[in-house]
């Protein structure tokens, strides 16, 4: 039983400044070289740049985290499958721009040819911008889980009220509120996780480790999509 696939992934480095970076995989490339390469691709807040590979494995361990060998949450299938959807178009629009490496590029070189415009639902840029939002959504149920006393259905009615619920439209919120009158209690869902050697202690801290990198990631693409003013509000 596991809850991250690969939580070694996440490691913690120094930065010039003595300050610590949560970095996983390559999800963060040192401004230097790629800065000379693609001086327009440096992000706003000058953090680096979001390697596509180490973005859709951020991804699929947000699907697994609410799948079978994760929480096992039932009422968040939806939420998978939307994320795995994603990730599917994300792939598939990468293929067709092989030259971008990053996801700001990718994204920028849908804006050059014109997928983006007006905002076709199977453009990465709009996969990205969902995918962002349930990385952020699983980033609030972490540090819910982590942080705070709550129990799971509380964490998981409060993660989505501030994530999602303010981009769904009533059949999407209605579908969710029906899902989230499911999530079981935490006590029930330790019960199932914790064995084979896995302690509450290992998974708390996997899951805080796996949240700071995430929110850096989130944070980071959210400063792009405005920066570029790729954001879309409508509702799905």
């Amino acid at each position: 039983m596991v809850i991250l696939s690969d939580p070694s992934c996440i490691t913690i480095e120094d930065g010039a400044g003595g300050e610590k970076r949560i970095l996983a995989a390559k999800a963060f490339k040192r401004g230097d070289v790629v800065l000379q390469e693609k001086p327009m691709l440096l992000l706003p807040n000058g953090t680096g740049y979001h390697d596509i590979q180490s973005l859709l494995k951020c991804a699929t361990e947000i699907a697994g985290l609410f799948g079978p060998k994760g929480f096992g949450i039932t009422a968040f299938r939806p939420l998978s499958l939307d994320v795995n959807g994603n990730i599917a178009k994300i792939k598939e629009a990468s293929a067709l721009h092989p030259e971008a490496t990053s996801v700001e590029a990718l994204v920028l070189a849908e804006t050059k040819d014109g997928t983006v415009a007006p905002h076709p639902k199977n453009s990465a840029t709009i996969a990205l911008l969902w995918l962002r939002r349930s990385i952020e959504f699983a980033v609030a149920f972490c540090h819910g889980y982590v942080d705070t006393e709550k129990d799971l259905p509380d964490i998981a009615k409060e993660s989505y009220a501030s994530v999602l619920k303010p981009y769904h439209g009533m059949m999407a919120r209605g579908l969710f509120k029906v899902g989230l009158m499911a999530v079981p209690t935490e006590a029930s869902v330790e019960h199932r996780i914790l064995k084979d050697g896995l302690t509450k202690a290992k998974v708390q801290h996997d899951l805080h480790s796996f949240a700071q990198y995430a929110e850096e990631m989130v944070n980071g693409l959210e400063a792009f999509f405005q920066e570029y003013n790729l954001e879309d509000t409508s509702r799905a």
